[in-house]
C-alpha cells in the first residue's frame, strides 16, 4: 500500500525500470552517432503522468547502445529522427520495425507488454531509414 511507481531507472542487477526500445538501421550507410531522436507523449503515460518530450542521441542515458534504448518511460509517443551534420539537421524517416506499415516522417510508437522480438518486456522497436 506504500509503494512508489518507478518509469525509469536501474534497479540493480541486469534489469530496469521501463521500456525497451529495439533500433534497425536501414539507411544507405548513415552513421547512428549522428542521429537524434524526438519522442512527443501523445497523452498520459502509463501511470498517469504528464510525460515530456524526450531527445536522444548515442550515449545519451536512455540510448545505451547504437541499437538499443532502455529505462523509456512507457506511454504512446510520435517520433521524428533527424541525422545531425554541420549544414543542420536533416529528417529521416521511420517505421515500425515489426508491422513494417511503411517509413513516415513520424511513427507513433506503442509499447508491447510480451512481444515476440526479444524476450524483454514491455519493448517497442524502430526502424530508422533514409
Amino acid at each position: 500500500r506504500n509503494f512508489t511507481w518507478k518509469l525509469s531507472g536501474d534497479p540493480g542487477g541486469s534489469d530496469f525500470y521501463g521500456g525497451f526500445i529495439q533500433l534497425t538501421n536501414s539507411t544507405n550507410g548513415l552513421s547512428l552517432e549522428y542521429v537524434r531522436l524526438v519522442f512527443t507523449p501523445v497523452g498520459p503515460l502509463i501511470d498517469g503522468s504528464a510525460g515530456q518530450v524526450i531527445q536522444l542521441r548515442m550515449g545519451d542515458s536512455f540510448w545505451v547502445t547504437a541499437f538499443e534504448i532502455h529505462e523509456m518511460p512507457i506511454g504512446r509517443y510520435k517520433v521524428t529522427a533527424f541525422y545531425e551534420t554541420t549544414n543542420g539537421a536533416l529528417p529521416l524517416t521511420l517505421q515500425n520495425w515489426v508491422t513494417k506499415s511503411g517509413f513516415t516522417r513520424e511513427l507513433t510508437l506503442d509499447f508491447i507488454p510480451n512481444p515476440s522480438f526479444t524476450s524483454v518486456k514491455n519493448a517497442a522497436s524502430i526502424e530508422i531509414g533514409n
